[in-house]
C-alpha cells in the first residue's frame, strides 16, 4: 500500500498549521455570494463616498466606501436608516431594501466592511466591522435606525456592548445574526478539517489577538444588557447560523421580538418581500409616528410587539 493521502491543513502544513488557519479565519474571500443584476443597480443608483477609517492594530489607515440614497419624500430632515451586510458579502446584498426604505420617507446608508465589496483590506474581524460602523455613522448621521444581516447584525451588537454610547440609535433590526463566535471559529475549522489539536492551537491564537477566549464573546448575553428596541429575523431553515442564535438573542434581549420565517435560508431572508416588510414596519413604528404605507402588513400593530412597544 502507498503512503495515505494528507487529511486536511493540518497534515499539508504541519509547521504553521494553526497560523495559517487563523489568517482564514480572518480573510473573507470578496464577492463570494452572488449578487443579481437588480442588486448591481439599485448600487449604482447610489452617491457614492470613500471615508477614511483608523482601525485599531493597524498602521494604514482603510477605505471604506460608502453609499447614500436620498428619500422620495419632501420631508427634511428624513430619518436615516443604515445598512449593514455580513461577512464576505458587500452592501449590494442588502439592495432589496433600499427601494421600500426611500419609498417610506427614509434616507439611506450603507458601506462595505473592512476587506468587504468595495472597501480597503485583506483581514477582517468583529473589533473591525464595529469600528467602521462607528467611523461612519460618525462622519455620514445621525443615523436613527440599523438594519443589519448576519456577522453585520452580531457587530452591531458588540459595538454597543463594548461602546455603549459610541453611536445615538434608536432601533436595531437584525437579521440572521449568530450568537457564539465559537460557532464561526467551528466553521472555519471544520472546513479546514481540522483536529482537536489544530481547534485548540488556534483559540490559542483567538485568546492571544483578542484578551479572551471565544466563549467570552457571547452575543446574546451582550444583548442582555443592551435597552435598544429590535427585532431579530431568523429563518428556521437556516443552514449557516442556525435558528437557535437568533433565538438565543432575542430571548436575552430585553426589548426584542424574535420573528421566525420558513423555507427562506440564511440569504433568502434579504430578499423576502414579507420580511422587508416587516423590517420597514418596525423601523417606521420607532423612527417617526407610524403611518404604514399599502404594501406594509397591516397586521403589525396588532402583533404581541405592542405590548413591548409601550414599555420603551
Amino acid at each position: 500500500m502507498g503512503p495515505s493521502r494528507p487529511q486536511g491543513i493540518g497534515s499539508l502544513f504541519p509547521c504553521d498549521r494553526s497560523w495559517i488557519a487563523f489568517q482564514v479565519f480572518l480573510t473573507p474571500l470578496r464577492d463570494y455570494f452572488p449578487i443579481s443584476d437588480e442588486e448591481k443597480a439599485v448600487l449604482n443608483s447610489a452617491h457614492t463616498q470613500m471615508i477614511r477609517c483608523q482601525l485599531p492594530g493597524y498602521r494604514k489607515a482603510h477605505r471604506i466606501q460608502t453609499y447614500t440614497w436620498d428619500s422620495a419624500s419632501p420631508s427634511d430632515p428624513c430619518p436615516t436608516i443604515l445598512l449593514l451586510h455580513g461577512w464576505m458579502a458587500s452592501s449590494s446584498h442588502m439592495g432589496s431594501f433600499v427601494k421600500p426604505l426611500l419609498k417610506s420617507g427614509f434616507r439611506v446608508v450603507a458601506l462595505d466592511a473592512p476587506a468587504h465589496g468595495c472597501s480597503s483590506g485583506v483581514r477582517s474581524d468583529m473589533p473591525a466591522f464595529a469600528h467602521a460602523l462607528k467611523t461612519v455613522v460618525d462622519q455620514l448621521g445621525p443615523v436613527d435606525g440599523i438594519i443589519a444581516h448576519s456577522f453585520g447584525a452580531a457587530s452591531c451588537l458588540f459595538l454597543l456592548h463594548e461602546e455603549p454610547d459610541s453611536i445615538a440609535i434608536k432601533n436595531l433590526a437584525l437579521l440572521a445574526p449568530p450568537s457564539e463566535v465559537s460557532l464561526l471559529l467551528e466553521i472555519i475549522t471544520n472546513g479546514l478539517g481540522a483536529s482537536p489539536q489544530l481547534r485548540a492551537a488556534m483559540e490559542e491564537r483567538f485568546i492571544k489577538r483578542y484578551g479572551h477566549p471565544p466563549s467570552h464573546y457571547t452575543i446574546a448575553r451582550m444583548a442582555s444588557q443592551n435597552p435598544l428596541p429590535g427585532i431579530v429575523i431568523h429563518d428556521r431553515d437556516d443552514q449557516l447560523v442556525p435558528f437557535r442564535e437568533g433565538e438565543a438573542i432575542a430571548q436575552n434581549w430585553p426589548h426584542s421580538q424574535l420573528i421566525a420565517s420558513s423555507g427562506l435560508g440564511h440569504g433568502g431572508i434579504l430578499r423576502d418581500p414579507d420580511m422587508i416588510a416587516e423590517v420597514i414596519a418596525f423601523q417606521q413604528a420607532h423612527c417617526r409616528p407610524y403611518a404604514p404605507p399599502a404594501w406594509t402588513k397591516t397586521a403589525w400593530a396588532e402583533r404581541s410587539f405592542g405590548a413591548v412597544l409601550n414599555q420603551v
